[in-house]
């Protein structure tokens, strides 16, 4: 695989994760703010909570309570289901390296990825690939 072939594969497995974030009708507009904000840069370096409260203007201390009453998580776990989400569909191409995963969701760190992984399913990403060709292999 190409490296442009690799970065077209990565924005063709994002793009669903990304519009799977949509503000639903009924939601109060800061939790559409936060949603929009979070679909604009899931996949940004260092997008975190924090940057998430400046990107939608809304104010700390009222959007914690409202995001985990409507939406059911927090911010932070909301956000981190998304990237997981992301990874999982990723880590299905053996071509791309997990370095590369890591760093296209967001990540500064390989650990790090790794850590967050690992709360979400259980496995390293490098165990967890291993299971899924594994799968794929004794499926055909």
């Amino acid at each position: 695989m190409t490296p442009i072939e690799k970065d077209q594969t990565i924005e063709r497995e994002l793009t669903p994760v990304k519009e799977g974030v949509i503000a639903v009708d009924g939601l109060p507009e800061d939790i559409k703010r936060v949603l929009r904000c979070i679909r604009d840069h899931l996949f940004d370096e260092s997008f975190d909570v924090n940057a998430i409260i400046a990107c939608s203007g809304v104010r700390p201390s009222e959007i914690y309570g409202d995001f985990q009453y409507h939406i059911g998580i927090s911010i932070r776990e909301y956000l981190e289901a998304l990237r997981m989400q992301a990874a999982v569909r990723l880590l299905g191409y053996d071509e791309l390296k997990i370095f590369l995963i890591a760093y296209r969701l967001g990540y500064t760190s390989c650990s790090s990825f790794g850590r967050a992984f690992r709360r979400y399913t259980g496995d390293s990403p490098t165990a967890y690939r291993g299971k899924m060709s594994k799968e794929n292999v004794e499926g055909k």
